[in-house]
């Protein structure tokens, strides 16, 4: 055996050497297959119940049912009201003509003369002691021109007080310069002469001037109760020796503006306050003004600018209202209307005479 090889020969082992340091961890190994689907769990518990949802639209309505069974009869109401008479029946058959009566004691016998005076042939008729005209009518009541001068002051129209259009007194408006006062705040020429604007009232009771168509009777219930300015004004004019001059109602201002309106203003008519309307005037006035019925007054002295023209704004009347206010009238435009009584404006006193004593 050479050297070499006795070089290669192994001896005995030698004790094992102590255990050596665990290595560092190697990398993850690639993930396994996935596990087969496990069996269903049990089911949870019933969760709360949900917010109500919004209410759907109605559906179309259903067919009609069928008609119900009528109801019993109810019973008897009261009798109602009598109605209205009905339409009279034919005139019955004329009756069988009575007896003749006996005759009355005869009459003293008439005796009478005839003779012609002052041109008229007159009967005497002695059982009446006077001579009485034959075959003339008696002469038709005098109607003046509007606004001919009369009885102190001016012709302003005829009323009818039972208010069936026949006239029953002759209405006079006093002369501007003596019986009319007041006028516009802004002056001239919306003024009278005398300037003096009262109120209706500065004190006193109200209910006694509820006419609409007699004055006089409202200014004498006036001047007897509290103190009211326009009205005691008028009363105390003595104008041309009458003495019995007082405010105009409603009705009989509305008379003197219709015949002696002072401008061509168109009128007013609203159906609400009757303008126009005048159950006293003669011929009655049952329609609302047309624009140009009554038209400007034909008289140059009441035409705006005349001696003796109306003013044209409103007027005070002497019908009340009720316990605040008063009718008034626009002598522009014939306007209907109201304002309180505490308030001023212009006055135009008017009398009266009883027709046909002209």
């Amino acid at each position: 055996m050479s050297w070499l090889e006795a070089l290669n020969l192994a001896g005995p082992a030698g004790v094992a050497g102590a255990q050596g340091e665990a290595g560092a961890t190697g990398p993850a190994g690639p993930p396994g297959v996935a596990g087969a689907v496990g069996e269903p769990g049990a089911a949870g518990p019933q969760g709360p119940q949900g917010v109500q949802g919004p209410l759907g639209p109605q559906g179309p309505q259903g067919p009609q049912g069928a008609p119900g069974v009528q109801g019993s009869q109810g019973a008897k109401g009261p009798q109602g009201p009598q109605g209205p008479a009905g339409n009279p029946g034919p005139a019955g058959a004329q009756g069988a003509i009575g007896p003749t009566g006996a005759a009355g004691p005869q009459g003293p016998a008439a005796t009478s003369d005839f003779q012609v005076l002052a041109g008229i042939p007159h009967a005497y008729m002695a059982n009446q002691g006077t001579w009485v005209p034959l075959g003339i009518e008696p002469l038709a009541p005098v109607i003046p021109e509007v606004g001919a001068s009369i009885g102190g002051g001016y012709f302003a129209g005829l009323i009818s007080h039972t208010a069936d259009g026949n006239p029953t007194h002759y209405l006079i408006v006093a002369p501007r310069d003596a019986g009319a006062t007041g006028g516009s705040n802004t002056g001239t020429p919306e003024v009278y002469p005398q300037a003096y604007n009262p109120t209706y009232r500065d004190y006193g009771p109200s209910g006694g001037c509820g006419s609409r168509h007699d004055g006089w009777a409202n200014t004498e219930w006036m001047i007897q109760n509290g103190v009211h300015p326009a009205a005691q004004w008028c009363a105390a004019l003595n104008i041309n020796g009458y003495d019995d001059w007082y405010m105009p109602a409603h009705y009989e201002l509305e008379i003197a503006y219709f015949h002696l309106k002072p401008t061509a203003t168109a009128n007013v008519a609203d159906p609400a306050y009757g303008d126009g309307i005048n159950p006293y005037a003669v011929p009655r006035r049952d329609y609302l003004f047309p624009p140009d019925v009554p038209a400007q007054c034909l008289n140059p002295a009441f035409q705006w600018g005349g001696a003796e023209a109306f003013i044209p704004i409103i007027h005070w009347t002497s019908s009340e209202r009720d316990t605040r206010d008063c009718y008034v009238l626009s002598m522009d435009s014939g306007l209907f209307s109201w304002m309180p009584k505490v308030f001023i404006s212009p006055v135009r006193a008017m009398r009266k005479i009883p027709y046909g004593s002209l």
